[in-house]
């Protein structure tokens, strides 16, 4: 309503002003979302999804569009690799799948300098199992920092530098998702050349479905 003028006009200072908060509004709603949620982790609280859901691509273009505005702030180009119509389902919550590919993805595009690169892809290579991979070209993760960084608040100096507001939750709450589900998660990464991080969920047999 500010922002519109609805209540009078305002001047560009007072608009980047306004911007600015509720911009930190949205940062400490997250952080509190974030914490909560790596509570419920942390204290192994946190409960399985009872349903079923299909790895359907309308739920990841959503993610997809939900992060581009942020890929377009950092000129990053996002691609979904191998898009197809139809996935089997996983015992996994639409919820929870949405909160590990967020997490995922958005940590990819903050820690990949302009221009790069974040790719999506999944694939049944695994018997059984749904494989989820999510790559970038981005600054990459020391070998020393690897061993601690799935751990609660954790994050590496380079990370550090580049995105000081991290909260270093998301790959720890992304790890506690996938594996309350009977998943994995592990990746590979190269100091200054890119990271991916990949995830396997069981695969309901005979279940699958189509968009």
């Amino acid at each position: 309503m500010l922002l519109k003028g609805d209540v009078g006009p305002i001047t560009n200072e007072q608009r980047t002003f306004l911007m600015k908060t509720y911009e930190s509004n949205d940062r400490m709603l997250s952080l509190l979302s974030d914490l909560l949620l790596s509570d419920k982790i942390d204290s192994g609280k946190l409960q399985s999804s009872p349903e079923a859901t299909t790895i359907l691509p309308d739920l990841l273009d959503n993610v997809l569009i939900e992060m581009q505005p942020l890929a377009d702030k950092q000129h990053i180009t996002l691609r979904f690799a191998g898009r197809k119509d139809s996935y089997p389902s996983i015992k996994i919550g639409a919820q929870d799948m949405r909160a590990v590919f967020q997490n995922l993805i958005e940590n990819a595009v903050k820690y990949t300098r302009p221009g790069g690169i974040v790719n999506m892809e999944i694939r049944e290579d695994v018997p059984g199992r749904m494989r989820v991979a999510v790559s970038d070209t981005g600054i990459g993760i020391p070998p020393v920092q690897q061993k601690n960084i799935f751990s609660r608040f954790f994050r590496g100096e380079n990370a550090a530098r580049m995105e000081p507001d991290g909260s270093g939750l998301g790959l720890f709450i992304a790890k506690g998702i996938v594996e309350k589900h009977g998943g994995t998660i592990g990746f590979e990464s190269k100091e200054g050349e890119g990271t991916t991080f990949h995830v396997e969920l069981p695969i309901i047999k005979n279940n699958r479905k189509q968009k």
